[in-house]
Order: C-alpha cells, then sequence, then structure tokens
C-alpha cells in the first residue's frame, strides 16, 4: 500500500494454482514492470506449457510448442500477461520464446525499446542458440500495444560457459540498467564436481 516498501499478506497462493488460462498463479516466478509511454501493468510468468489445455493454448498468441520433455522443471516457458485492475486479475497476452526460457526481466531503454533477458536451463531445445546460459533478446512496444521480439536473429549471448554435457544451466539473472549506461546482470552457472563433470563429458 506503500509503493512497496512494506508488504502484508492478503491471501495465500500456492505453487501450481490454476487459474484460466494459465496453470501456475500470477505471482508465482513473474517479472513485473509498467511500459513507460503507456503505463500498462505487464507481467512475464513462468508457465508449464504442457499442463495447459489444447483450447487455451489456441487462444494465446504466439504459445510455445510443446516438447516430450515439458513437464520437467528445467522446460518450462514464459508468458506475457497482463492487469488492466492494478494487479487483482491477469490474463494472457502472448508467450515467449522457445521451451527452457525461463527467469526473464525487462530494461526499458526508451519509450518503446526495450532488452529482454532471460535463462535457458537446457540445451535440449529447438532455439536458435541451444547453449545453456544467460541470454538477451532486443524489443520493441508498438503503436498498436503489441510486442515485437525477434528471437532467430537478435539473441544476444550474454554468458554460455556451462557445458552442454550438464543436465541443466544456472539461472536467477536479472538485469539492471545502470546510471552511466552499463548493463549488469547477476547470474549462477553450475560447475560440476570433477568426477561427475568427467562422465558427463564421456557420456556425450
Amino acid at each position: 500500500k506503500d509503493h512497496g516498501r512494506t508488504w502484508e499478506q492478503d491471501r495465500v497462493l500456492e505453487y501450481g494454482v490454476y487459474s484460466e488460462n494459465c496453470n501456475l498463479a500470477p505471482l508465482v516466478e513473474s517479472f513485473f514492470f509498467r511500459t513507460p509511454k503507456s503505463g500498462r501493468l505487464l507481467a512475464i510468468s513462468r508457465v508449464v506449457w504442457s499442463r495447459l489445455t489444447e483450447q487455451q493454448i489456441q487462444q494465446i498468441p504466439h504459445a510455445v510448442p510443446q516438447g516430450n520433455n515439458a513437464d520437467i522443471d528445467s522446460f518450462t516457458g514464459m508468458l506475457l500477461m497482463e492487469s488492466k485492475d492494478e494487479g487483482l486479475s491477469w490474463y494472457p497476452v502472448r508467450g515467449l520464446g522457445y521451451l527452457c526460457m525461463m527467469y526473464p526481466s525487462v530494461v526499458f531503454l526508451n519509450d518503446e525499446d526495450f532488452l529482454l533477458t532471460y535463462t535457458l536451463r537446457s540445451n535440449t531445445t529447438d532455439c536458435p542458440y541451444p547453449h545453456m546460459g544467460m541470454q538477451a533478446v532486443l524489443g520493441k512496444e508498438l503503436p498498436d500495444g503489441s510486442f515485437a521480439l525477434d528471437f532467430e536473429h537478435d539473441i544476444i549471448v550474454i554468458d554460455d560457459r556451462t557445458p552442454d554435457y550438464s543436465e541443466n544451466g544456472g539461472s536467477f539473472g536479472t538485469t539492471s540498467l545502470l546510471p552511466d549506461g552499463s548493463f549488469i546482470t547477476p547470474y549462477s552457472y553450475r560447475i560440476n564436481v570433477p568426477g561427475l563433470d568427467e562422465k558427463l563429458r564421456e557420456s556425450t
């Protein structure tokens, strides 16, 4: 009630709560932001695409195709959601990217251009650069309120030091724009113990 300085518990939403058109409650692993020009309240929420019904998926533009491993933790994805009542209810806008992309953050560069960073947590995906680590893509909010993102050509690789033979990559990188115009992104990446690392390398 004081612009985020203090917080009070209002109601409890457990992990996996089902809400219309989204199998995870919007407050679960979401990145919230407002658009500078229009002031829209948006969130990029983690979603398990394989748990949505076919009817729900057809209602979401750019829904991410499901894979054989879509129920595994590192195979979830990103769903852009919007609230028109200051966060009381949320509705899906569009899917973003590919399976295995998660833990997003958004930094607006001006009134319409923004940088979307995310973690790719598995290399067994059909995305253009299937190597685990931190990646980013430039985006733009168009005059009609839609978002233009080109994951096929505009991917920026921030970090890909997790070897491809690892089971999954690190996560949790939120990008911030510093006063001098530079960006900073904390990121946890996986380092296998020597014995495990050798066995994983041999199995590939």
